[in-house]
C-alpha cells in the first residue's frame, strides 16, 4: 500500500519484475469529509502547536490504511504486506500479528516535526506528540521489517525503537529514464549558466533563499528553471514550469542544467537529488536529512556540495565556486551517475526488495 508517487511507480515495476511474485498494489482511498474535518489545523492553537493536528492527521491516515488493508486482505491472502509510508500502518498492529508487515519510513514523526517547516516548534512540542510516538514505536516493534530509506532514517528508527528489525532500502530511481544527455541541449540564449530548482513547496524547499542567493546574477549570467506548483513572481532570467513528477519535460530540464540547487529548509530523503545525480548533474543542497548521505561531500565519491539551510550567503558562495569550475562540475556529475548505478537505481533496489521479502518469509516459516 502506497502514498508517495515516486515509490508507487517503483513498486509497480517491482510487482511486474519477477514471475514468482504475485502482487497487489493499492493506494489509500480519497479522503472523506469526516477525515478532512478531523485532520484540519485549528487557528491560533495551530500556531501554538497545541491543536494536536499532526496526531489527528496521523490517526486519520492510519484508520484509512487499516480499513483498506482489512478489506483487501479478506480476498487477497498475502504472505507479506508492505506499507509505504509508515504513517498508514500506525494502527495496524493487530494485522501485523496475523501476517508479516514490511513498513517503509523516510523519517520518523518527531525528527520531521522538529524541522519546523510546517509550524513553529515549541519547547513542549514533543510532549504534544506523545501519542503519535507511542503508536509509531508499537508499529516499528511489531513490523517484520522496517525499511528505512537511508542510514540517517535507520539510525532514528533504532533510537525510537531499539527492538525494531531495520534494513536500509528505498524504491530507487529509474536510471534508464533519468539518464545523462548524450549531448547537452542548447541553452536558451547567450546566458552561460543554467540552474534548476525542483520543489512542490517552493518556500519550504528553499526557493526564496535561492532567489536571494542568485541575486543580481539572475538574467545576466544565470538562468533559473523552477519546477513547482506554487506561484512565483516573474523576473528576467527566470522560467517557472508546472510539471508532474517524472514528466518527460522534467527529464529534459535535468539534462539541460549545469546544477541542481535544493537549499531546502526541511527534507528527509531528497528524491530530486537522486534524479539529478542519475542525470549526471552536480548538486548543491542543504545539509538536511539524508541529503549528505546521498551526495557524500568531501569524499572521493562526492556528487555535490552541502550548505546550511536558510543561509543564502553560503549558498551564493558555493554557487560562485562551482560555476567557475567546469571540471569539478563534470567530476561531481559523473560521480553522482556512478553512485546511482551502483546503489540507488530501481533495478538494484528491486533485487534488494525481493531479497528482503525472502528474508521475511524465511523468518515466518
Amino acid at each position: 500500500m502506497l502514498g508517495h508517487e515516486t515509490a508507487e511507480r517503483r513498486m509497480r515495476q517491482i510487482g511486474a519484475s519477477d514471475v514468482r511474485l504475485q502482487s497487489l498494489v493499492t493506494k489509500l482511498p480519497p479522503l472523506g469529509l469526516a477525515g478532512r474535518v478531523a485532520g484540519r489545523p485549528l487557528p491560533w492553537l495551530w500556531y501554538l502547536d497545541l491543536d494536536w493536528h499532526p496526531t489527528r492527521w496521523q490517526i486519520v491516515e492510519s484508520l484509512r490504511g487499516r480499513h483498506t488493508l482489512k478489506k483487501l486482505l479478506s480476498t487477497f491472502d498475502a504472505n507479506v504486506v508492505h506499507v509505504s509510508t509508515h504513517t498508514a500502518a500506525l494502527l495496524c498492529v493487530r494485522l501485523m500479528r496475523q501476517r508479516p508487515f514490511m513498513i517503509s519510513v523516510d523519517v520518523p514523526i518527531w525528527p520531521w516535526h522538529e524541522m519546523g517547516i510546517w509550524r513553529p516548534v515549541r519547547s513542549y512540542s514533543r510532549a504534544s506528540l506523545w501519542l503519535s510516538e507511542q503508536l509509531e514505536r508499537r508499529a516499528f516493534g511489531n513490523a517484520a521489517l522496517v525499511l528505512a530509506y537511508s542510514e540517517w532514517a535507520a539510525h532514528l528508527v533504532q533510537q525510537e525503537c531499539p527492538s525494531a528489525r531495520v534494513r536500509i532500502w528505498h524504491p530507487g530511481v529509474d536510471a534508464n529514464r533519468f539518464s545523462p544527455a548524450s549531448q547537452r541541449p542548447a541553452g536558451g540564449g547567450h546566458i552561460p549558466y543554467r540552474l534548476l530548482f525542483v520543489g512542490a513547496r517552493f518556500a519550504a524547499k528553499g526557493g526564496e533563499d535561492l532567489l536571494e542567493a542568485v541575486g543580481h546574477r539572475l538574467g545576466r549570467d544565470i538562468e533559473l528553471d523552477i519546477v513547482t506548483p506554487d506561484p512565483v513572481a516573474s523576473r528576467p532570467g527566470l522560467r517557472v514550469h508546472h510539471l508532474e513528477p517524472g514528466a518527460p519535460q522534467l527529464v529534459d530540464l535535468y539534462r539541460s542544467a549545469d546544477l541542481l540547487c535544493l537549499p531546502t529548509r526541511g527534507d528527509s530523503f531528497g528524491w530530486v537529488v537522486l534524479e539529478a545525480m542519475s542525470c549526471g548533474v552536480p548538486v548543491i543542497a542543504s545539509r538536511m536529512g539524508a541529503i549528505p548521505e546521498l551526495l557524500r561531500p568531501g569524499t572521493a565519491e562526492a556528487a555535490g556540495i552541502v550548505v546550511d539551510a536558510r543561509d543564502p550567503a553560503a549558498l551564493a558562495q558555493a554557487l560562485d565556486e562551482l560555476l567557475a569550475d567546469p571540471e569539478r562540475r563534470r567530476s561531481l556529475g559523473a560521480a553522482g551517475r556512478r553512485a546511482v548505478l551502483a546503489r540507488h537505481s530501481s533495478e538494484v533496489q528491486m533485487k534488494r526488495f525481493l531479497e528482503l521479502v525472502g528474508e521475511v518469509l524465511e523468518s515466518a516459516s
